[in-house]
């Protein structure tokens, strides 16, 4: 069996068969260990190598069908090669004739675009004679619209082909028709604008608009806008020095004398936004988008001469810059000096506000026209050159810088007006106050011929408590606002030095408020530590209820204290309602109440906080925090407690805050 093997097993190791045992490496054997191993190997590798051809013999059938149908494809296949062949070459016949079909379009386009030419310069021929006639008649007859609207047509034509035309047979024509159109056009320049000169001169406003139309037409915007700009300009500055002459030498008792500056200065602004708003449509029509910008340049060139005017006769006569010098002099400590009263303060800060309030609203009015205008023509082509021209003229215009100025001495003129009012008031309501509570004050009663006097002066005295309150809040709440609005302004690029100098000024206004709220504490612990009325209330009561406790049995003394306590109640919650409260008068409130209770509960048996359950409850509702804090203690938060107050009855005592807004207040949902 090995003999047999060796040679085959040689011979698929010569012919590159998959054996792994080579003749030298039988013949280097002389173990039989190693060759009963070699043998194995071999009769292995024989058993699979009979099994592959097995397989292969059996895909015999297989193979010869597949055969079979390849014999069979044949005829097929060179039909195939015919159509092949066919289609080839209709493919090729058909790139050929679409080359050509190609070749002749191109050429019919061109004949096309030579004739369209042709077309256009015949065109353009024809009207150039019809604008050499045109424009002849129409000054003969001294129809300048129909003139310029010819000049126009004739600037619109396209150059090139006027030189192309200019070189053909008709070159004299052409020449000469050209000369005639260009001294046409320089002559109506010179007409329209002698034209223009003399509606000026004559005020004739319908013959200013005439002319004023033609200048675009004949390529000369910036001159009409200019010419047309000088015409109102003119007739703004007669009417405004009119209106200054008038205040200046008006009756200073007339109801308006006070605000005189402030309404000429008006009407100086509301004239000019009145022109621009009866003349932009003319402007957009005739000269198209983006011109009013130039219009609006000259108005609010003459507009800066007017207001400067207008201000300066202010500060003349209402002694503007006098009132600052003492304002500022008082405001030093250490340099005593002359006062002024903060009554005659107030017309002058009013009617600064009034002018400076005009000239925001005009110079927005101005932003929102002109930006408006740019949009019209293309809104994607406002650049940032646009919106530079637009700060410019805006903010560095003439009337802008006036009003600072103003403003600028405004703002400490306004913090000593302020500063002297309330220490003014709150000195004369606590004196009065004082002094007339301490007169009707007789052995523990009130005198009735002084009461009137006394309660009205305890009514100032209080309203004066809560102003000095709500001015505290309005300070912070403006503080807040403005720094909002300025972050965003600062945003947008602004300078760094203005926004240090805003910030100066907010930091003074947090120091104006704490100034308040430092006046407001001590008042209320003054108040709290010196209050007379409920200790005063209730001496007078257990003077009056002693007379009765000897004299009646314990229980017609409960039933009457009972009585009384049920009656202070009623007049207690109706004399609340009447009132109104801030944040401490709510808490002084509530003191004075729990006090009184107190009181009452130690002079009879019966209990009496029943009876001043209701205004407990209101108590509490003053003493609130914020508005939304009534939810804490309303509905399923209330606990215990019931409520004797009806949803409406909480909103009617939340609104005697005077810190509470009433929008807040109607968006509880109770």
């Amino acid at each position: 069996m090995a003999d047999s093997s060796g040679p085959v097993a040689v011979k698929r190791c010569d012919s590159g068969s998959m054996s792994s045992v080579s003749m030298e490496t039988i013949s280097a054997l002389t173990e039989l260990e190693d060759l009963e191993r070699v043998y194995q190997q071999l009769c292995a590798e024989e058993k699979e190598v009979e099994g592959e051809l097995d397989r292969l013999v059996g895909q015999e059938g297989a193979i010869h069908t597949k055969m079979l149908a390849l014999q069979r494809m044949g005829p097929n296949l060179q039909l195939i090669g015919g159509d092949a062949s066919q289609l080839s070459g209709m493919i090729t016949f058909t790139c050929s004739l679409a080359e050509n079909v190609s070749r002749k379009v191109r050429q019919l386009d061109l004949a096309k675009t030579r004739l369209y030419n042709v077309i256009q310069r015949a065109d353009d021929i024809l009207d150039l004679k019809f604008c050499t006639d045109g424009v002849q008649t129409a000054l003969r007859n001294e129809d300048y619209e129909q003139a310029a609207a010819h000049i126009h047509r004739y600037l619109s034509l396209d150059q090139s082909v006027i030189e192309l035309s200019r070189q053909g047979e008709e070159s004299s024509a052409v020449d000469a028709s050209l000369i005639m159109l260009q001294e046409a056009e320089q002559k109506l320049k010179v007409i329209v604008a002698e034209k223009l000169d003399e509606a000026v001169a004559a005020v004739d406003l319908v013959q200013v608009e005439r002319f004023f139309k033609i200048f675009p037409l004949l390529g000369l915007h910036q001159q009409g806008l200019a010419r047309f700009g000088q015409y109102l300009c003119s007739q703004l500055a007669s009417k405004a020095e009119e209106n200054l002459l008038l205040a200046t030498g008006g009756d200073l008792s007339e109801k308006r004398a006070p605000l005189v500056f402030a309404d000429t200065l008006t009407l100086l602004l509301e004239g000019i936004a009145r022109v621009v708003e009866t003349h932009q449509p003319i402007v957009e029509t005739y000269y198209g988008p983006g011109h009013l910008y130039t219009l609006i340049t000259h108005l609010q060139k003459e507009c800066d001469r007017q207001a400067q005017k207008i201000v300066d006769k202010f500060i003349q006569q209402r002694g503007y810059n006098n009132k600052f010098q003492i304002v500022q002099t008082s405001m030093m400590k250490s340099m005593p000096g002359e006062t002024i009263e903060p009554r005659e303060l107030d017309p002058v800060l009013t009617e600064v506000t009034l002018m400076n309030a005009r000239a925001e609203l005009y110079l927005r009015f101005l932003r929102r026209r002109v930006m408006a205008d740019f949009e019209v023509g293309d809104a994607q082509s406002i650049t940032q050159e646009h919106q530079q021209n637009m700060e410019k003229l805006l903010k560095h215009c003439l009337l802008s810088r006036t009003m600072q100025e103003l403003i600028g001495y405004y703002i400490p003129m306004e913090e000593y007006y302020m500063r002297e009012s309330v220490n003014k008031d709150i000195q004369r309501g606590v004196s009065s106050a004082v002094s007339l509570m301490q007169s009707s004050l007789q052995q523990g009663k009130f005198n009735t011929l002084g009461i009137e006097s006394a309660e009205y002066a305890k009514a100032a005295f209080l309203v004066t408590l809560n102003n000095v309150e709500v001015c505290s809040e309005n300070i912070t709440t403006l503080k807040r606002n403005l720094e909002n609005d300025c972050s965003k302004l600062f945003s947008q690029g602004a300078g760094s030095g203005e926004q240090a100098k805003i910030e100066s000024c907010l930091s003074d206004l947090v120091n104006t408020s704490a100034k308040f709220k430092d006046l407001l504490q001590e008042e209320f612990n003054d108040y709290e530590a010196n209050d007379p009325w409920v200790q005063q209330l209730i001496v007078n009561l257990e003077q009056l209820m002693g007379e009765f406790k000897t004299a009646l049995s314990s229980v017609i003394y409960d039933t009457l204290t009972s009585l009384m306590t049920s009656l202070i109640s009623l007049e207690m919650e109706k004399t609340v309602l009447k009132c109104s409260f801030s944040r401490l008068g709510g808490l002084q409130f509530d003191k004075e109440l729990r006090s009184l209770v107190a009181y009452l509960t130690t002079v009879t048996t019966w209990t009496i906080r029943d009876k001043f359950a209701r205004l407990t409850q209101m108590a509490t509702i003053l003493n609130l925090e914020r508005v939304t804090e009534i939810l804490d203690y309303w509905g399923p938060n209330s606990g215990p407690l019931t409520w004797r107050l009806t949803p409406a009855e909480v909103r009617q005592v939340l609104a005697l805050r005077v810190d509470f807004r009433s929008e807040d207040i109607k968006r509880l949902r109770l």
